[in-house]
């Protein structure tokens, strides 16, 4: 009861910092969008006693508990040291990457996607759900995809961030065809995930002035692609009220019920000696019974279950001061494809945790943040005032 309590006061600060500072209208919404539904709504639904993934115990539930309170704590640590940066003045260098080497890259990057596209046009798991067939993701099966992982990393940091930085430039013809190119890019190999962030980030930051009839549009469309993918393992017994409570489902508590469980899982199998996608796979499988599968994971959540409550708050605190110093460099540009690149890599902190996958992906976001910057004509550095 008492870190039950301890959890609600926590969570109350940390909106209250959010509404506070007005940092819920920047690219910080998204860790408090995660934060809410991997640890509030998970928690309230087993301190009342909800049943279903319950795989672990009461003393991992409490464990759950405390873990959001640091948490909590974390986040509005990268809160408040984004905001006592804005005092800082900003000084602008002239330093710049021509226009041509600027097309060239993006020429790359895009012809490099549509070749692996075509290249594995019969395998891709969107067709077979087409279909009506099942088929595994390529992001959590080995086999036919070679340098899938490559091709992650250009679908949702790189080409997005071309779309980002062309659609201004171009007209309405082709913003919507490359609008289409790069959603397909991400849904045609069956991952929801970085394609809903990819909306989500359009209808905060980019569809400012559309209409709501518009909005409700988008709802549908969303609704209809999950239900895609989802229908051949359905069959017979898909309806409306199944997707509904699926989706809802898969919001408000599937993944938050990961960290629980991976608390209790780490009981009895040593995650250590793991790197974060089989830790990922094997929580799945613990979860289900089955497999193949994958679980998202809040970062201070792996960071617990590897290294203890020490190393992973001397771990978080640098994570937090990191991202809170990101969240002041993207909030001085006005730059899309500039702020997409924060927004994702926050997208994989929140929902991939700190594996050696995800370093890369922090690697190669960065270097894709200082090429788009060097684009702009400008650098910056920073004095004080």
């Amino acid at each position: 009861m008492i870190e039950f309590l301890l959890f609600i006061l926590c969570s109350f600060i940390l909106y209250q910092v959010f509404y506070v500072t007005k940092e819920f209208k920047s690219n910080l919404f998204l860790i408090m969008w995660g934060y809410t539904f991997l640890f509030v709504t998970p928690v309230i639904y087993i301190f009342y006693g909800g049943e279903k993934y319950r795989v672990f115990s009461d003393e991992s539930a409490l464990t759950f508990y405390l873990l959001g309170c640091l948490s909590a704590a974390f986040i509005i640590l990268m809160l408040l040291f984004k905001v006592s940066l804005n005092r800082i003045k900003i000084c602008k260098i002239n330093l710049f990457i021509s226009d041509f080497i600027l097309k060239i890259i993006f020429s790359f990057c895009i012809v490099f996607v549509v070749l692996y596209i075509l290249f594995y046009w019969r395998e891709w798991p969107f067709f077979d759900f087409v279909s009506g067939d099942i088929s595994d993701r390529p992001d959590i099966v080995k086999g036919t995809f070679q340098g899938f992982f490559i091709y992650s990393l250009f679908t949702s940091i790189i080409i997005p961030g071309i779309y980002f930085h062309l659609k201004d430039k171009k007209g309405k013809l082709f913003n919507l065809l490359f609008f289409i190119f790069v959603c397909f890019s991400m849904v045609v190999s069956g991952n929801k995930g970085v394609f809903l962030y990819f909306i989500i980030f359009n209808v905060l930051f980019e569809w400012k002035k559309i209409r709501l009839s518009t909005y409700l549009i988008i709802i549908v469309g969303l609704m209809a692609i999950y239900a895609l993918i989802r229908l051949p393992f359905i069959g017979d017994n898909f309806s409306l009220s199944y997707l509904i409570e699926s989706i809802s489902e898969r919001i408000f508590l599937t993944q938050g019920m990961a960290m629980p469980a991976v608390i209790e899982l780490a009981k009895s199998t040593d995650v250590t000696m793991m790197n974060s996608n089989d830790l990922k796979y094997t929580l799945f499988n613990f979860v289900y019974g089955y497999s193949p599968g994958s679980m998202p994971l809040f970062y201070t959540a792996e960071l617990y279950v590897r290294y203890g409550w020490l190393m992973m708050s001397f771990i978080s605190v640098i994570i937090s001061l990191v991202f809170g110093f990101g969240a002041f460099v993207i909030n001085k540009t006005k730059d899309s494809a500039i702020r997409w690149v924060y927004y994702i890599s926050l997208y994989a902190l929140i929902m991939g945790g700190v594996g050696s996958a995800n370093l890369f992906f922090f690697i190669v976001a960065i270097l894709w943040w200082l090429l788009l910057t060097l684009s702009n004509g400008t650098i910056t550095s920073r004095s004080g005032k």
